[in-house]
Formats: C-alpha cells, structure tokens, sequence
C-alpha cells in the first residue's frame, strides 16, 4: 500500500500543524530515520510562497530544524494562547465523541501540553454525571488510566446514561 501524498504546505498558518502532521505520518509509513534525507522529502510538499521564504535559509539543516523555522516564521503566535482559551471554555453539549472532538482540534495546538494537563481539562468540560462516572472508574483503577482510556470510559459512561434516559 503506497501513502497518500502530504498536501502541500502554502504559507497559511491555520494549515502548518495539520501539513507537519501529515508530512510525519508519510515519512513514518515509508521508514524515514534520516533527518537531513526527510528535510529533501518535506520539501516536494511545499508552495511557492514557502520556496521564496526558503531562499532566506540556506543554513537549515535537517527536518526538526525546519519545522521550528517553519513555526517560528509562519504560526501565528496567539494560535496557542487562543486554543488554550478555547480548551478551558470548551464543555460537553452533544456526545461525548463530538465533544472529544472538537477539544481535540484544540488540544493539538497547545503542542506542549501533557497528557495529565489534556486528561484534566477534559475531564473539566464533561458533562457531570459522565465525569462522576469516569471519576469512579478512574479511582477503581489499580493502573493509571491514560489519554485514550479516558476517551473509552467517557464515550462507555455517556453512551449507558444515555441509553437509561431511552428507556
């Protein structure tokens, strides 16, 4: 199975983590370890207004330097505080899947954020009787529960109380 080609990366900055997402996830399927090697393979998927701003950076070396260069010149730099913001107003209204959703298309742009960090903010905005669920849960746990767990247990919990009040 060939992967899709990344989409190219045009400049705009609402497409920068989602175009580093994807150039990752192809360079991962096809095995790329070498980071000066996976710079040359990031650069087919780049626009021409990136090219013009590339002639100023004839010293990058390598893949993770590029992506830093790339953020430090094209994100937009309340993207994260804006997320942030976003993350700590965001609260459950519909199902759980959909609210796990959307807090995850913020919860990417606060890169930096931890696992226990995105686990409590989620937790936060659920709805209460779902929280009281995935709180028992939790604390019945003889293991430390992780992202995705937490995302399971809501997704169960939301999903029985939703099927009592059916009845």
């Amino acid at each position: 199975i060939k992967p899709a080609n990344p989409t190219r990366f045009d400049g705009h900055a609402e497409n920068l983590h989602g175009w580093i997402r994807s150039v990752e996830r192809y360079m991962m399927l096809y095995g790329l370890s070498d980071d000066e090697f996976k710079l040359q393979i990031a650069l087919q998927f780049v626009g021409t207004e990136v090219e013009k701003w590339l002639e100023t950076q004839s010293d990058v070396r390598g893949w993770n330097e590029f992506k830093k260069r790339l953020r430090c010149f094209y994100e937009d730099t309340d993207a994260k505080t804006k997320a942030a913001d976003k993350i700590a107003t965001l609260v459950q209204t519909g199902s759980v899947r959909d609210y796990a959703e959307k807090f995850v298309s913020h919860a990417i742009a606060v890169d930096d954020m931890s696992d226990a960090e995105r686990m409590r903010w989620f937790l936060r905005g659920l709805k209460p009787e779902v929280r009281a669920q995935v709180d028992t849960v939790m604390h019945a746990r003889q293991t430390p529960m992780t992202w995705n767990d937490l995302k399971v247990w809501a997704e169960r919990a939301d999903e029985l109380i939703f099927a009592s009040r059916r009845r």
